[in-house]
């Protein structure tokens, strides 16, 4: 316990406000957990990195001041040097990232680089400065999310390259670890774990005690948020770029505690957030999803039909082809649908059909999509149904039986959602090749989905 002295101590105090945010997203995503739950849940881990990286700044800028005198003056220069500037620093690049990604939005690619060159701009600028880098490029994301009309786009460019920054996070921290120092560490990482997991429960339950939140959120939001990993390798790297700090601090114990800290954490840490899950009712409660049903072999981007029945007949047997199912599965299907387009037209407007039925048995959920060029008359005399428009976009779905009161509707509200967006009907309407067609729609579904960003 030598080297924990007073200064490494409140450093891993300001560690132990942060959570893994990918951690408990990949929780979140395994269970299809989906309510007011999560809802409050990710922002208020969002809340705790932004504070983690506040309070860890802030103690490190107070322990480097003890040897020139707690001056006014001198708590306004680490302030403004800690605070202010990288912040600053931060909105600028913002600034310069979403003017340039919004001119190429519609490339990933383009958008890509343009993440990457904020991110390395801003960071090497930072340094070169001797700001915050942390912070700085907080201040980047914080301008994105709250400024940008396509900041979801531009987002999800960062996920895709989260994994790979937290490997090198991983990867440079374990430069560094001594294994030596793992079994003097053991006992420390098994304290703080204990005490912070109480600590989590006593704040976090106290907290939505306060603001009056559900039962369900009281009892539960203290477990999810045990997990912790890339912020706490990100705050000890910080720490080592604060060279002043290594005078009272232990460096290497400090970035030895922190990784034991985070298998700890990350081996007991979802496992508790899942349970956190369930017992909130929040878990395998997802709508389902129009892309796990529908893969590019379902899809048919020529139709060739131009009135209603013979387009779903045309898709039907594409359907049946597709799935692989039977002769009586065909006519079945067919029936089901028909009929029901003579109680109501399935036609939605906006060019737009989801021709649906339900059939006696099955094993799921069938789908498949046409895209008409020309577009398809729904008019029907004999059945005095009248449609405004020619419909390009079709979706046949076929339900089941068993799950026409759980899914049925759900999965129906979940197509109109999807093609209620302008670009991608036309995409998908101007697409040469299935595979596009899908790529459209999966990439919109994940645009939709829930993330993890705090929008202020």
């Amino acid at each position: 316990f030598s080297d924990y002295n007073i200064p490494t101590i409140l450093l891993i105090a300001a560690i132990s406000v942060s959570t893994a945010p990918a951690s408990l997203l990949s929780v979140v995503k395994e269970t299809k957990s989906q309510g007011a739950f999560v809802e409050t849940l990710m922002p208020v881990i969002a809340f705790n990195n932004i504070s983690a990286i506040l309070l860890f700044s802030s103690t490190g800028a107070l322990i480097m001041m003890h040897s020139s005198g707690f001056a006014i003056e001198n708590i306004l220069n680490q302030f403004v040097q800690n605070m202010i500037l990288p912040i600053g620093l931060g909105v600028v690049f913002g600034f310069i990232l979403k003017f340039f990604s919004e001119k190429v939005i519609n490339s990933t690619k383009h958008v890509l680089l343009m993440v990457f060159l904020a991110v390395s701009i801003t960071t090497s600028v930072a340094n070169i400065l001797g700001l915050n880098i942390m912070i700085a490029n907080m201040a980047v994301g914080a301008l994105i999310i709250n400024t940008s009309f396509h900041r979801k786009v531009i987002l999800e460019v960062f996920e895709e390259i989260e994994l790979f920054i937290v490997i090198i996070f991983f990867t440079i921290a374990g430069a560094h670890m001594h294994l030596s120092v793992l079994p003097k560490i053991a006992s420390v990482v098994l304290i703080y774990f204990f005490f912070r997991m109480a600590g989590i429960f006593i704040g976090s339950t106290l907290g939505a005690k306060i603001v009056k939140a559900p039962t369900r959120i009281t009892k539960n939001i203290g477990l999810a948020l045990v997990p912790q990993a890339a912020i706490v390798i990100g705050l000890v790297l910080m720490a080592k770029k604060m060279t002043p700090l290594h005078e009272y601090v232990n460096i290497e114990s400090l970035t030895s505690f922190a990784l034991g800290t985070i298998i700890l954490n990350e081996v007991f840490g979802p496992i508790l957030s899942k349970i956190a899950l369930n017992r909130s009712g929040d878990a395998d409660n997802q709508t389902p999803k129009l892309i796990d049903f529908i893969q590019e072999e379902f899809i048919n981007y020529n139709l060739k039909s131009t009135t209603r029945d013979e387009a779903i007949i045309e898709l039907t047997n594409f359907l049946v082809e597709s799935h692989k199912a039977t002769n009586k599965q065909r006519e079945n299907i067919v029936k089901t649908i028909l009929d029901r387009e003579k109680e109501a037209s399935t036609a939605i407007g906006l060019g737009i059909a989801i021709p649906h039925g339900v059939i006696s048995d099955g094993p799921k959920i069938w789908g498949a999509i046409g895209i008409s060029k020309e577009g398809i008359d729904f008019n029907n005399a004999a059945d005095q149904v009248l449609v405004d428009e020619p419909v390009k976009i079709m979706v046949l779905i076929v339900t089941p039986k068993k799950y026409k009161d759980s899914l049925h509707l759900s999965v129906l509200q979940e197509v109109s959602l999807l093609l209620s967006n302008y670009e991608v009907r036309e995409t998908i309407i101007n697409a040469d090749s299935a595979l596009e067609v899908y790529e459209v729609l999966k990439d919109y579904q994940q645009s939709l989905e829930i993330n993890y960003e705090l929008e202020i």
